[in-house]
């Protein structure tokens, strides 16, 4: 088969459509349903495993966006600030890149913050409403 790119001539028959498989068939459908209308924000996971786990509960729920805060607290210690900063350098933990279950995010528009008010300001400004859950105090669980 000829596949030609840009407008068929007049004269031309058009080409046939490539035979597509059910299985790209079914991934461009669910990729075109993907929920972009409501975003998840993680606020400076220390944890690749859970984070890793995160996302891929965002990829299969059909999440498209989620929002990462990547910038340090003060309370934080050197050994993990150290860490965090290494990740967002390279874009995620290098060891989480190797994981058999890992991968989700390349599924996803991650878009990293440096701090809480910044994703904030750029969550309000794309019309979006903030609604947290907040764990309890150590001495409440």
């Amino acid at each position: 088969q000829i596949y030609m790119s840009g407008p068929t001539p007049p004269s031309a028959p058009a080409p046939a459509e490539p035979d597509v498989s059910a299985r790209a068939r079914r991934l461009r459908r669910v990729a075109a349903g993907r929920m972009a209308g409501l975003r998840l924000v993680l606020d400076r996971l220390e944890d690749s495993g859970n984070r890793a786990a995160v996302l891929r509960s965002c990829e299969a729920f059909g999440l498209l966006h989620v929002h990462e805060i990547v910038g340090l607290r003060p309370s934080q210690q050197p050994r993990v600030a150290q860490k965090v900063a290494a990740a967002a350098k390279h874009g995620g933990n290098r060891r989480m890149r190797r994981g058999v279950g890992n991968g989700g995010e390349k599924w996803l528009c991650v878009h990293r913050h440096e701090t809480a008010a910044a994703c904030a300001e750029a969550l309000r400004g794309a019309g979006f409403r903030i609604v947290a859950t907040v764990p309890p105090p150590e001495g409440d669980r």
